[in-house]
C-alpha cells in the first residue's frame, strides 16, 4: 500500500468561486482565457473582470430558479460560454454536471445517459442548443426545465455563493466509460482544492504559467486541467478547437509555440499523429517548444515507442525531454493521481512483473511516477489482499482528491476500485491494462497491453493506440483476436507477411499467439473521448460482424460464434 503522500498545502476553506471572485477584483483586465476557434485567426480573449461580471448575472438567474445545492446540466459548444455557465453556477452554489458539447443528435445516447444518471433540476445552455428537437425531447423525458444562457443580460449576483460545508457536492464529472456506460462522480470543493493544489505542485504551475489545450472541457483532463486549475491559480489558458488538432496534429504544437504555452496535456494517441504528421513529411518550421515545461500524456496507456519517438522528433524544434510528463489521472480522482516528470525524462521497467494470477507478465512500461499530493494508491490481489512491490493487482485509490462515484455506498478501507490492473515498483506507479479486459485465454490470463505492446515491437506498421487485442467467444471458450488499423491500401500479399510477423513476434514475447489477426481502416476503432480504444465495444461489433474490415485470418472457428467476453 501506498499511503496518501502530506496533502499540497492549500487553504481547504478556498472554493472555485471565491478563487475567481479574488482574480477579478485583484487583476480585472488580465486574460484569463483565450479561444482558438476553427478559423484560427479569429482567436477571442475573456478577462477576469468580464468572466466574474457574466457569472454573476448567470448566477442570478440560477439564484432566483432556487437552484441552489442543486444538480444542473452545462451544455455549452462554445468554450467561453461553458466557462461562463461552469463560473456561473460557482457563483450560485449549484452543483455543475458538464455535458459533452458535441451538441448533435449522434451524442443524445450518451447526453440522454448522463442526464439519467445524475438528475439535475435544469440544463443550462444557449438558445440555439434547447431549440433542438431531439434536446427537447430529452429535456421532457426527463422533467427537467432548459434555461437559456444570457450572460449580458439580468440582474448581477452581488455576493457568491460561500459554501458552509466543503465536503458538499461542487461538480459531478463523467468518466470516458472504455469498458461500459459513463459513470459519474461526485466531487467536493475540497475534492476540487486538493486535486488542482496537487496539479500546481507536481507540474510546478503558478499565475504566470500558460496554459494550452484542445481536450473537451467536459472530460477531466480538458476540464480540471486546463479550466478548474488555471481558475484556481489565475494563469491564462488558451483553448482550441478540436477540429484544428484533428486537421492537423502538428497545428497543436506550432500554436502552443506561437502562444508561449508553459503546459499542454493530451493522450497518447495524439503524440503519436505529430510523429506520423512529421514522419510524412509535415511541416516542423516555426514550431517552437522551448517555452513548455510540462507536456502531459495521459488519459490512456502511454507507449514507451511514443514517449521515445515523440521526444527524439521534436528535440529538434526546442522540446526539452524532461517536460514529457507521463501521468495517470480519473475522475474518481477529480483528475491526478501520478506524475512521472522528472529532469532526466520518462523512465521505463523492462522487466517482468508477477501478473494477476501470479504468472509472469512484462514488457516494456512506461512510470507514471509517484502519486501526488492528497492521493493514495494501493494494489489489491483478487481477494482484496494488498500486493507487494511489483505485484500487479488492482488499483484502488483514496485520499483528499478522491470523490464518490454516483450510486455507490461506502468503500471498502475509505479507498475506490479504478479497474485499473497495474503495480508499484519503488514508489512509481506503472499501468498494465484494466481487470474488465483481462483475456482468459485457456485458463490463463492474458493482458491485452502486452499482446499489443508485442504487436508493436513485431511489425513498424503497427502504430501505437491503433491496436487492440479483444477476447470473443470460441465454443463456450475465450479467443483472442488482434485488430489492428491499417492504410486501406494495404494489399492481401502485405497482409500475410504481416500476419507472419505479428504471430511470430507475439508468440516470441508474451507465449501467446492470437486466434485471428484483423486489419481495418484508419479510425475504425471505437474510442473514448479521451481516445482510449474501447475494446468491449471492438469485441462486440467483431461478434455482430458490424466491423468493417479489411483483410482478416483466423486459426479457428472464432469469428463463427463471436461475442463480447
Amino acid at each position: 500500500m501506498n499511503a496518501p503522500p502530506a496533502a499540497a498545502v492549500f487553504d481547504r476553506s478556498r472554493t472555485m468561486a471565491g478563487a475567481v471572485e479574488r482574480h477579478a477584483a485583484e487583476r480585472p483586465d488580465d486574460t484569463a482565457f483565450r479561444f482558438v476557434a476553427r478559423h484560427a485567426a479569429n482567436t477571442r480573449e475573456l478577462s477576469w473582470g468580464a468572466l466574474d461580471a457574466a457569472a454573476r448575472r448567470v448566477g442570478a438567474a440560477l439564484l432566483g430558479k432556487g437552484l441552489v445545492g442543486k444538480p444542473v446540466a452545462v451544455i455549452c459548444p462554445d468554450p467561453r460560454d461553458f466557462l461562463i455557465a461552469l463560473c456561473g453556477c460557482f457563483y450560485a452554489g449549484a452543483v455543475v454536471v458538464p455535458v459533452p458539447a458535441v451538441a448533435t443528435r449522434r451524442s443524445a445516447g450518451r447526453i440522454g445517459s448522463i442526464l439519467e444518471a445524475a438528475s439535475p433540476a435544469a440544463v443550462l445552455a444557449t438558445a440555439k442548443v434547447l431549440e433542438q428537437p431531439w434536446i427537447a425531447e430529452l429535456l421532457e423525458a426527463g422533467g427537467i426545465e432548459g434555461l437559456p444562457l444570457t450572460p449580458e443580460a439580468g440582474d448581477r449576483l452581488e455576493a457568491i455563493a460561500r459554501p458552509t460545508d466543503l465536503d458538499g457536492p461542487a461538480l459531478i464529472q463523467f468518466t470516458s466509460g472504455s469498458t461500459g456506460t459513463p459513470r459519474g462522480v461526485g466531487l467536493s470543493h475540497a475534492n476540487l482544492a486538493s486535486n488542482c493544489s496537487a496539479i500546481v505542485e507536481a507540474y510546478g504551475l503558478s499565475a504566470a504559467t500558460r496554459g494550452f489545450s484542445w481536450l473537451p472541457l467536459h472530460h477531466d483532463m480538458g476540464l480540471v486541467g486546463h479550466v478548474l486549475t488555471p481558475l484556481w491559480i489565475g494563469c491564462r489558458s488558451t483553448i482550441m478547437d478540436p477540429l484544428l488538432f484533428l486537421q492537423s496534429p502538428l497545428r497543436w504544437l506550432r500554436r502552443a509555440g506561437e502562444e508561449g504555452a508553459t503546459i499542454t496535456s493530451a493522450p497518447n494517441f495524439a503524440y503519436e499523429l505529430c510523429v506520423k504528421e512529421a514522419a510524412r513529411g509535415g511541416d516542423l518550421t516555426g514550431i517552437d517548444l522551448s517555452s513548455l515545461t510540462a507536456m502531459v500524456c495521459g488519459g490512456e496507456a502511454v507507449w514507451p515507442e511514443t514517449v521515445d519517438a515523440f521526444c527524439r522528433v521534436f528535440a529538434t524544434v526546442g522540446l526539452d525531454r524532461g517536460a514529457f510528463a507521463p501521468s495517470y489521472g480519473l475522475a474518481e480522482a477529480t483528475l491526478l493521481v501520478s506524475s512521472g516528470r522528472r529532469p532526466s525524462g520518462p523512465r521505463v521497467h523492462a522487466d517482468p512483473v508477477e501478473g494477476w494470477d501470479g504468472a509472469e507478465a512484462g514488457g516494456p512500461v512506461v512510470s507514471l511516477g509517484r502519486p501526488v499530493s492528497g492521493v493514495g494508491v494501493t494494489i489489491v490481489d483478487a481477494g482484496g489482499n494488498v500486493c507487494g512491490d511489483g505485484v500487479i493487482g488492482e488499483i484502488e485509490i483514496s485520499g483528499e482528491s478522491v470523490g464518490r462515484p454516483v450510486g455507490v455506498g461506502a468503500t471498502v478501507g475509505g479507498r475506490v476500485p479504478t479497474g485499473d490492473l497495474g503495480f508499484i515498483h519503488d514508489g512509481e506507479v506503472y499501468i498494465s491494462g484494466r481487470r474488465k479486459e483481462i483475456i482468459i485465454l485457456r485458463g490463463q490470463n492474458v493482458y491485452p497491453g502486452d499482446i499489443e505492446n508485442a504487436a508493436l515491437r513485431a511489425d513498424p506498421a503497427i502504430r501505437p493506440g491503433a491496436v487492440a487485442a479483444v477476447a470473443v467467444r470460441d465454443g463456450g471458450t475465450e479467443a483472442m483476436i488482434l485488430v489492428f488499423e491499417a492504410d486501406r491500401g494495404l494489399g492481401g500479399d502485405d497482409f500475410t507477411a504481416m500476419s507472419r510477423r505479428l504471430n511470430q513476434g507475439i508468440a516470441q514475447a508474451t507465449g501467446h499467439t492470437p486466434d485471428g489477426l484483423v486489419a481495418v481502416a484508419v479510425g475504425v476503432l471505437p474510442r473514448t473521448t479521451s481516445g482510449k480504444i474501447r475494446r468491449h465495444l471492438v469485441s462486440d461489433l467483431y461478434g455482430k460482424a458490424e466491423l468493417p474490415i479489411l483483410h482478416e485470418t483466423r486459426r479457428s472457428s472464432a469469428r463463427d460464434e463471436a461475442g463480447p467476453s
